[in-house]
């Protein structure tokens, strides 16, 4: 496991590297993606010409015998949370970076951002030793809390990792969610969703009171394995699952059934989220994870009428 120092280098490194993705986010979409919850009165102010009659106050306009109407803000403050996976299938990583990483660096550009728009960010870690509850609050003491408790969730060494059945599952992060979380929030639920059980219900129950988005993340080796450069044999564990595999990835019928497998993996749970009514997208580990997020928030505004074409 990381101790505190070397954590707080990581926690560090994250901060400086996100930058850039916070700058685009934050100066490109994000305000505009993420609307407030509603309008609130602000003042009233004499009646101009070009006013909207609607908002005439004729009340006051009765009392001095002159039109006055409203004035509304945007009800701006929101409350962004993080739903982690922390199980060991997150620890995997071919290409040099985790899936968990990712998720902290995904976490911590998104965390940002709200932070510099004065919106709250909070975190529900599951699937781990380490898993946490941290109610949305604002302040980057908070933020860094939140990344520093992603980046500990998952084991450096994989010896000390726990099965899943152990720990608490998605489905029941969703269900305390909802039973916990009254005030309508984003939910940014971010995993590699290779976990036994079924989530769809508490899924389509959170997203009718949440605006929901589900980040898939996954290795290149869990997307499609490679046919024209063979692997030999390969050893795997699943600590999730208790299991222990030699599949022979040479062997170009098993690779070719294995590719489609993953591939109806891969529809079976888009399908599970379009029922379900939430947005979502998929990140890779060995690319570079703004330029998609920023199509998707991009694509996103257009879907919901915020800006137009």
């Amino acid at each position: 496991m990381l101790d505190i120092k070397d954590l707080m280098k990581k926690v560090r490194y994250i901060e400086i590297s996100t930058r850039r993705a916070v700058d685009e986010l934050f100066s490109g979409v994000y305000a505009s993606v993420f609307k407030g919850q509603g309008m609130e009165f602000a003042e009233v102010r004499e009646y101009v010409a070009g006013d909207d009659i609607r908002a005439i106050d004729w009340n006051v306009t009765a009392r001095y015998g002159r039109p006055f109407t409203k004035e509304f803000t945007e009800e701006r403050e929101l409350s962004m949370v993080f739903v982690v996976d922390g199980s060991s299938s997150m620890a995997f990583g071919s290409r040099g970076m985790r899936k968990i990483d990712l998720a902290a660096e995904l976490c911590a550009a998104l965390a940002f951002s709200a932070m510099r728009n004065a919106d709250k960010v909070g975190l529900f870690l599951y699937g781990s030793k380490k898993a946490s509850k941290i109610m949305p609050a604002r302040g980057k003491k908070h933020g860094l809390r939140v990344i520093r408790d992603i980046l500990s969730a998952v084991p450096e060494d994989m010896s000390d990792a726990i099965f899943m059945e152990n720990q608490i599952t998605l489905a029941q992060t969703l269900k305390g969610i909802y039973d916990g979380l009254k005030k309508k929030s984003i939910l940014f639920i971010i995993s590699d969703f290779i976990m036994p059980g079924d989530f769809s219900t508490e899924l389509k129950l959170l997203s009718a009171r949440h605006d929901v988005i589900c980040a898939v993340l996954r290795d290149p080796l869990e997307i499609k394995l490679p046919q024209d450069k063979p692997l030999g044999r390969i050893a795997m564990h699943s600590p999730e699952r208790e299991e222990k595999l030699v599949i022979d990835m040479s062997d170009s019928a098993f690779v070719k059934d294995a590719n489609r497998a993953l591939e109806e993996e891969r529809n079976m749970l888009t399908a599970l989220f379009k029922k379900a009514g939430v947005d979502y997208l998929f990140l890779q580990t060995d690319k570079d994870y703004i330029a998609p997020l920023m199509r998707f928030f991009k694509e996103r505004q257009l879907r919901k009428g915020f800006v137009r074409r």
